[in-house]
């Protein structure tokens, strides 16, 4: 399972787009300052879900990341069930 460290970081990196371009410029700075060991700021800073599912990131805090950071995601993200007439 990831640490708490790094849960926390991606946490921080889908509530303020400031860190999220941060991260982008000087992921391992990022990381060292948020106390995430190496192996994981490999994982963080690649952004790829493989790698933090492989580093035991929780797979809703994934999507919220890949939200957060990717705007080809969120657009590729089939929300019509949330519009649907009840009935």
């Amino acid at each position: 399972m990831a640490s708490f460290a790094t849960h926390k970081l991606l946490q921080s990196l889908c509530r303020s787009s400031e860190l999220a371009q941060r991260m982008a410029a000087e992921p391992a700075k990022v990381c060292a300052e948020h106390g995430v060991g190496p192996d994981e700021a490999k994982a963080v800073s690649s952004f790829d879900p493989a790698q933090l599912a492989r580093i035991g990131v929780h797979p809703i805090l994934q999507i919220h990341l890949m939200m957060a950071v990717s705007p080809d995601f969120r657009a590729g993200m089939d929300t019509s069930f949330l519009h649907a007439k009840k009935g």
